[in-house]
């Protein structure tokens, strides 16, 4: 468990015993250390869809704070931290050799880092997204 779960976990306890933070709990979530962030900006956004240069089959969505990259209707990357982070499938194991991996946020799967200076090197990149879109299964209907 990381730290701030423990310190979630410590305080959940001691407020249920009210001891401390009996006050109110917004209070002890301010004990938790929290990570810091920097949000997408819109400028990154526009610049990748520009990139692709296909606006029939990309957009990207606003989502907790970052934005999603979808080809054809199916999350494909994640936009996060002014990063391109491409989900790892068979299809995209071309960017092996070029990019690196990391996780887009905290205990997230791991993804192929594309930087800015990546985008206009690689010229395949819309077919290689397109090939993950058909690799991504279709999301569940809600009932």
């Amino acid at each position: 468990m990381d730290i701030p779960g423990k310190y979630f976990l410590w305080i959940w306890r001691n407020f249920q015993k009210n001891k401390y933070c009996n006050k109110s709990l917004s209070f002890c979530f301010n004990l938790i250390p929290q990570h810091k962030s920097m949000s997408t900006r819109k400028e990154t956004v526009d610049f990748i869809l520009k990139k692709l240069d296909d606006p029939k089959h990309f957009s990207a969505r606003a989502m907790f704070g970052e934005h999603a990259l979808y080809a054809d209707g199916k999350v494909v990357a994640l936009i996060c931290n002014d990063l391109l982070y491409v989900k790892i499938f068979p299809a995209s194991n071309e960017l092996e050799s070029i990019c690196e991996k990391g996780e887009p946020y905290p205990q997230a799967k791991l993804c192929y880092i594309v930087e800015e200076s990546q985008l206009s090197t690689i010229e395949n990149l819309p077919s290689i997204l397109h090939a993950v879109a058909e690799a991504v299964p279709k999301p569940k209907k809600k009932k």
